[in-house]
Order: C-alpha cells, then structure tokens, then sequence
C-alpha cells in the first residue's frame, strides 16, 4: 500500500515539473513574440533620416512611405485577429 501512494505521489510530482516547463516556455515565446512586434512598429521612426538620405527622398514621400507602413500594419491586424479568434 505504501508503495502505491508512493507511486502516486511521484507521478504527480512528475505532471507539475511538466507543467512547470511548459509555462515557462509558454511565457518564454509569448515575451519574444511581443518584443517582435513591439520591434517592427517602433523601428521605423529611428531611421527615417537614414532613409531620406540614403534615398534622397523629400519628407513628403518619407511620410506617404511611413503612412503606407502603418496603414498595412492596421490592415493586417484584422485578419489576424479572425485567425486567432
């Protein structure tokens, strides 16, 4: 009998490490999934004059190519919400 409760105690044991694991690589990939997105719309705005002089574009098209940006970004958000939902 004590063998049993034993063997029982230690599965468990066992289940909550692997639970243990398994949210930590929960939140290890949802922290490196919003930093990819926090990354791609805040990227754009430092290296604008990088762009302008790399380019030799007027500010005015420096501001269609950044509307553009965020104008697809928004797009594309709509879908991926229809996905994740």
């Amino acid at each position: 009998m004590i063998k049993e409760v034993l063997k029982k105690r230690g599965k468990i044991f066992e289940n909550k490490q692997l639970s243990n694991n398994y949210w930590i690589k929960i939140v290890i990939v949802f922290t490196l999934g919003w930093v990819a997105i926090y990354a791609t719309r805040t990227i754009l705005n430092p290296i604008m004059t990088n762009i302008q002089s790399e380019f030799a574009i007027t500010t005015a098209q420096l501001g269609l190519i950044s509307s553009l940006f965020f104008l697809g970004y928004t797009a594309t958000q709509i879908p991926s919400g229809v996905f994740r939902g």
